[in-house]
């Protein structure tokens, strides 16, 4: 005898040793044994609307189709079958007839009468014989756009338009002769004379002469060679020996020696044994290198020993 009991979701018969339906998935509780469908012909002791199993050996009555009586339940979603789809809608075309009829006989608005009117056919060319076909319409050379179009020239008015004439203000208007000159006779002005150049009377420049003005007052003119010393002696001829005083003997006997040239003056220390020195304007004392000549300049002075002197121009 096989024992079954009722799917409390679903109410579909399901066999007391499983723990979940068949037919809807839901778990199953074990029930006792009040709960189950007993086996004697007739109602179950759980007040069943099935009927109880056959005879011993028999096999189990198949369930009760759904629909069969107005308690079975109805089926579960996911067991439905599938609706079809709606069918695709359908639309007129532009040359069928209007979709909204008139009604009662009255016509159609004219919004709803020109929407559902088929568009108009094409026009229809009369072919020429020999000549190409023509184009389509569309198509073809555009204008020009308006700004690479020439600008016409202006009408010329009426009234600024002589009969027959130029416009007035196409005619070039000649230029006025310029005013004569205040005081014009009509003949050319003779020139003022002019006085002769007066000749201006040039004083002639004197020769700058060099001068070594030495710290004892004298003043020694610079026209060639010469010999500066405590006693300096020469045998050659134009030589200047001057000889100067010195108490100290801090002056060689022939101390210094100069000349000039097309390039100015010069100075030269004849191995003295005191040494002599050259100062520029505004610059340190620098020794002279004896034997060696060195360019002076104005405003120079030359330190040999204890005496000196400047070089200045008169």
């Amino acid at each position: 005898m096989v024992s079954v009991r009722l799917c409390p979701k679903c109410q579909s018969p399901v066999a007391a040793d499983l723990r979940m339906c068949l037919t809807c998935g839901q778990t199953l509780q074990p029930l006792e044994s009040s709960r189950l469908i007993s086996s004697v012909p007739g109602r179950s002791s759980a007040g069943s609307a099935y009927p109880a199993s056959g005879p011993v050996g028999a096999p189990p009555p198949p369930p009760p189709a759904y629909g069969a009586s107005a308690a079975s339940p109805p089926p579960p979603s996911y067991l439905a079958a599938a609706a079809p789809p709606p069918p695709p809608p359908v639309y007129p075309s532009a040359s069928a007839a209007p979709p909204y009829p008139a009604a009662g006989g009255q016509p159609l608005p004219a919004y709803l009468a020109a929407a559902s009117a088929p568009p108009p056919p094409p026009p229809a060319y009369q072919a020429t014989p020999g000549a190409p076909p023509p184009p389509p319409p569309g198509y073809g050379t555009p204008p020009p756009p308006s700004y690479l179009t020439p600008a016409s020239p202006p009408a010329a008015s009426s009234y600024l338009t002589p009969a027959g004439g130029t416009p007035s203000y196409l005619t070039p208007v000649p230029a006025a002769p310029p005013p004569p000159p205040v005081g014009w006779t009509g003949q050319p002005a003779t020139p003022a004379p002019v006085p002769p150049p007066v000749p201006t009377l040039v004083e002639p420049r004197r020769a700058v002469a060099p001068h070594f003005v030495f710290d004892t007052g004298l003043r020694l003119p610079v026209a060639g060679p010469g010999l500066i010393g405590r006693g300096p002696e020469s045998r050659e001829p134009g030589v200047t020996c001057t000889a100067i005083t010195d108490p100290d003997r801090s002056v060689s006997k022939v101390h210094l020696e100069y000349g000039r040239d097309e390039y100015g003056l010069w100075v030269k220390d004849r191995g003295s044994t005191n040494g002599s020195t050259l100062q520029h304007a505004g610059g340190v004392a620098t020794p002279l290198v004896a034997g060696e000549a060195t360019r002076l300049v104005t405003g120079d002075v030359v330190t040999f020993g204890h005496r000196s002197f400047r070089v200045e121009e008169v």
